[in-house]
């Protein structure tokens, strides 16, 4: 027999479901690999640099970053966000204009399985696990846009191997190892 709580929840399921709503998110909490203030400002002692050192810079005003993209009826902010900032950090770092990395292979080809559903949510850390060990292409001329695959009205993503296929002429980002190990991780009931 299930508690209120328990019934409560299962009921939510199932409306959610049958309404295609992806399931609530909001209890879900951060579970590492966080690091603490203190671990933070230890490395940044370790690279030499000290409080004057870390005045912040908004790069929008120094080089164009990558465009923001609306997700549209796609539950992949996981993807998105985590795609963007890989794409941003080879803006800064390697001074690549107009660079737009696709963000609907990081949602179909990052580890599918019940953490990472494309369109169903996702897990930033594992993005970056896909972005070390395999990388992103660039959306080119044979990559199609974002906007082609999902609008405000339906979202249908192409299957990671359609994906590789259409833009197996673009070159492939691939973040450092390591790099990424700070993308945080959550857990919770998603």
């Amino acid at each position: 027999m299930l508690n209120t709580s328990e019934a409560r929840q299962a009921q939510q399921t199932r409306i959610y479901k049958s309404l295609g709503i992806p399931p609530n998110r909001a209890n879900i909490r951060v579970q590492g690999p966080v690091p603490s203030s203190q671990q933070v400002h230890s490395k940044f002692l370790e690279m030499g640099l000290t409080a004057s050192d870390l005045n912040p810079i908004d790069w929008r005003e120094k080089v164009p970053l990558s465009p923001v993209l609306n997700q549209e009826n796609c539950g992949d902010c996981w993807a998105m966000s985590s795609t963007s900032a890989l794409s941003d950090r080879f803006i800064i770092k390697k001074d690549i204009r107009g660079l737009v990395l696709d963000p609907a292979v990081t949602a179909q080809c990052a580890q599918q399985d019940a953490i990472n559903a494309g369109c169903g949510g996702g897990q930033p850390y594992l993005a970056g696990k896909f972005f070390e060990q395999t990388g992103v292409p660039a959306v080119g001329d044979n990559c199609n846009p974002w906007g082609k695959m999902c609008t405000d009205k339906s979202c249908t993503l192409p299957s990671c191997a359609d994906l590789m296929n259409s833009c197996s002429k673009s070159t492939i980002y691939l973040a450092s190892k390591g790099s990424t190990e700070n993308l945080f991780a959550l857990s919770g009931n998603a």
